[in-house]
């Protein structure tokens, strides 16, 4: 049986809203600000450069960066070229990334560079192209180096196999040994669009992203709005006052948040006395928030809310 060949699903939607809206606010990453023609033109270059670097369609990229653009940039050039994401936290132990990069067939790795020193020499040696975001290491090609490489009019996107995995998220489970969960583009689409129809969301909402890019959760706050026409803002370290700081200077009006946050953020506005008025809707996921935080957050909060469950 052939399997099915057409354009990233997930790069063709982001481009049809990017060259509609082009000087619209896209991307909004501390003080960085992508507009959706500057983030397509990064996007387009990016892939040409990492095509040109020898990484391609079903290769698996391994991924050791905090929140940051960079990191959105991989995953729409990602998506594009047909690359395997697999992402990890870049507070893990050398011998667990490691690990976790053998149990996924991990072939060439992006750091940021703070620790691609601190890799070991077999994580290292497991990949055939190497590059750093944030700085420069020797024997490393820089990120910088990459879209400086790559044509913001490259050739057209490929056409990828219609199974072909997009990102691997590896969990240790009981046993402690790393098992891959592949998700699809297409299961990334229907997750944003479940979550766009459920609450709401159009390209009025500014969204906000607030947990480590490497789960699950902020990959689909990022990828909802650049996928129904919004602003994305992505917040680099969370902590109550930076998150309700960037609710207030950036309007935003949709998040989710797990509520282990939200305990935080509660006990801040308490503190404070602040209210967020551009809120519209708040989503609570991960463990259930307990009836007391859940009954003061309605009572000081003016927004729809919700909770949600997930699991891997």
């Amino acid at each position: 049986m052939t399997t099915a060949l057409q354009v990233s699903p997930i790069y063709q939607r982001f481009r049809q809203f990017a060259l509609s809206r082009e000087d619209k606010p896209a991307l909004l990453v501390g003080r960085s600000r992508l507009s959706y023609g500057e983030l397509l033109r990064q996007v387009d270059a990016l892939s040409d450069g990492l095509a040109a670097a020898g990484i391609g369609s079903g290769d698996h990229v391994g991924l050791l960066l905090p929140n940051c653009p960079e990191f959105v940039l991989l995953l729409l050039a990602g998506a594009r070229s047909g690359l395997v994401i697999v992402p990890q936290s870049i507070g893990l132990s050398a011998p667990a990334v490691e690990a976790a990069f053998r149990a996924a067939d991990v072939r060439h790795l992006i750091s940021w560079a703070a620790i691609a020193g601190t890799l070991t020499a077999a994580t290292r040696e497991l990949a055939s192209t190497r590059v750093t975001v944030g700085g420069n290491v020797a024997g490393w090609t820089s990120f910088a180096e990459i879209i400086a490489s790559g044509s913001e009019a490259p050739r057209n996107a490929p056409l990828l196999a219609t199974d072909l995995p997009y990102l691997m998220v590896l969990t240790s489970g009981s046993t402690g040994k790393p098992k891959p969960i592949v998700l699809s583009q297409h299961t990334k689409i229907l997750r944003a669009d479940a979550a766009a129809k459920l609450y709401g969301v159009s390209d009025a909402d500014i969204t906000l992203a607030a947990t480590p890019l490497y789960h699950s959760l902020a990959q689909r706050l990022v990828l909802l709005p650049l996928l129904s026409g919004g602003t994305c803002v992505l917040l680099e370290h969370f902590t109550a006052s930076t998150w309700s700081g960037a609710v207030r200077s950036r309007q935003v009006s949709f998040s989710i948040a797990v509520s282990s946050q939200l305990r935080q953020i509660l006990a801040h506005l308490q503190a404070t006395g602040e209210s967020l008025p551009s809120l519209r809707c708040l989503v609570s996921s991960s463990a259930q928030l307990d009836v007391d935080t859940k009954r003061a957050l309605l009572g000081h909060l003016r927004c729809d809310f919700h909770e949600c469950y997930g699991t891997s």
